[in-house]
């Protein structure tokens, strides 16, 4: 298995040589290489491989001792997305559909020599069970933060949804008697109830467009990955999903019945809220729903929509959130504030 895998591996990575120990990360695996080798794994092995756990196994040879089991293993809660083991550790969280890689342009960007960790949404790579309540997720994820970090102070930092999720841990640790270091929401909000009723008239328009959209982008990415490799087309009806795909859909369901769900409860601490300056999705001004649930509420903007931040904008927003990250955490070489 770890010649087939090392085989793999130098495709997606378009080197002649990767020894089975050299790390995912350090070589320069990103999302799109963790789906790519995902989907020949799943070809050859005749078994759905998630990208996330080419991410957790993070070589060749830990991969292949996972893949000689007759069950694979669920995907860790916290999932290491740098390869750097000095602390204190920094924990992101990932918005409704999606992965922890799409986090690792971030974690990248951000240059930090701390160990940047992503929180993995339960049940995305089929094996586990969605979670349907926001405060369910922050104690599924806190619960394994503390087996890294048993005590504060903690830097936290979530997008969308996992703005919320990573809100409700820093709400706990700090009546735990925890310090929170650091709390950075990215563009999130709680569900529309909260919104202008303006606004909710827009946000219930863009919804309705979005979801008429098919499947997430990571689904329809290792659909497209899969019949690549079956000669351009894939042997079944469109709508009979994989096992992975469903999952991600389930995943997804779950996550907009906890947004539905959730009202969020008074946090003392500062939140430093980064917010896209084209509202496309969200309210041009996230004071009026969050200031009189937090101590302190800090908003910078920047430059495109909310779908852009982890993409197109990641750069200004890393920028932004280097500038914002305590400077024990980050090397700060002539940094440029977005303004």
């Amino acid at each position: 298995m770890v010649e087939v895998l090392t085989t793999i591996w130098k495709r997606a990575f378009r080197r002649n040589s990767i020894h089975p120990n050299d790390n995912f990360l350090s070589i320069g695996g990103d999302a799109e290489k963790a789906s790519v080798i995902a989907a020949e794994i799943s070809l050859f092995a005749g078994r759905e491989i998630s990208p996330l756990l080419v991410l957790q196994a993070s070589s060749i040879a830990s991969l292949a001792d996972i893949l000689a089991k007759t069950e694979l293993p669920p995907v860790e809660p916290i999932v290491l997305l740098n390869d750097s083991s000095q602390g204190p550790p920094i924990f992101m969280a990932h918005g409704i559909g999606d992965m922890v890689t799409s986090l690792l342009q971030l974690a990248k960007k951000l240059q930090s020599s701390c160990a940047i960790y992503g929180m993995q949404a339960a049940g995305m790579d089929g094996v586990g069970q969605p979670l349907h309540r926001i405060e369910a997720m922050a104690q599924y994820h806190l619960e394994a933060l503390r087996k890294v970090q048993p005590h504060g102070p903690y830097f936290l930092i979530g997008y969308s949804l996992g703005g919320l999720v990573v809100f409700e841990i820093a709400r706990s640790l700090s009546e735990a008697g925890e310090e929170i270091g650091f709390l950075a929401m990215l563009d999130s909000y709680p569900d529309r109830r909260y919104f202008a009723f303006g606004q909710r008239i827009r946000w219930e328009w863009s919804q309705k467009n979005r979801r008429a959209a098919n499947l997430s982008k990571h689904v329809k990415r290792f659909q497209a990955l899969l019949a690549s490799r079956l000669g351009g087309k894939l042997d079944k009806h469109p709508q009979e999903l994989t096992s992975l795909q469903r999952a991600m859909l389930r995943v997804k369901s779950a996550q907009h019945e906890a947004l539905r769900s959730y009202w969020p409860r008074y946090y003392k601490g500062t939140v430093n809220f980064v917010k896209a300056e084209i509202a496309s999705y969200f309210p041009a001004d996230p004071t009026p729903i969050w200031r009189h649930l937090v101590g302190e509420l800090e908003v910078e903007a920047i430059p495109g929509n909310h779908l852009d931040m982890l993409n197109a904008q990641v750069e200004d927003l890393a920028t932004v959130v280097r500038c914002l990250l305590p400077e024990t955490l980050i090397d700060r070489p002539a940094l440029r504030r977005i303004s």
